[in-house]
């Protein structure tokens, strides 16, 4: 649905580097450059340390700007997670149920 309304997806790739280079980002990919007008960085627990290494490659910004583009990095926090078991029950939900994470950190009770 996402390159319904022009994303590109580049998925199984390599991601070998990136840099900030004005409002766009510049990733290597695979190889290739890809110019970039958002990157969502789906890492994992590595995903804050790949998007505050790209955004420092570029040598040409200033502290002001580095520390500009260092914001629109999304806090990290841990959260941890406790999962029960229904026993002698017909479990209620044939699918997953995920709350919407809560602002002041945790993700809220997960039905599963």
């Amino acid at each position: 649905e996402a390159e319904e309304y022009g994303a590109t997806l580049a998925l199984n790739c390599r991601v070998e580097g990136g840099r900030s280079a004005g409002p766009n980002v510049i990733l290597t990919v695979d190889g290739e450059e890809m110019v970039c007008d958002n990157v969502i960085v789906c890492a994992g627990l590595h995903s804050h340390k790949i998007a505050s290494d790209i955004l420092s490659q570029s040598n040409q910004q200033s502290s002001v700007s580095k520390q500009n583009e260092a914001r629109k990095i999304p806090r990290q926090f841990y959260a941890k997670g406790n999962y029960f078991t229904l026993q002698n029950q017909k479990q209620p939900f044939s699918r997953l149920v995920y709350p919407l994470p809560d602002p002041r950190g945790g993700l809220g009770v997960h039905a599963t």
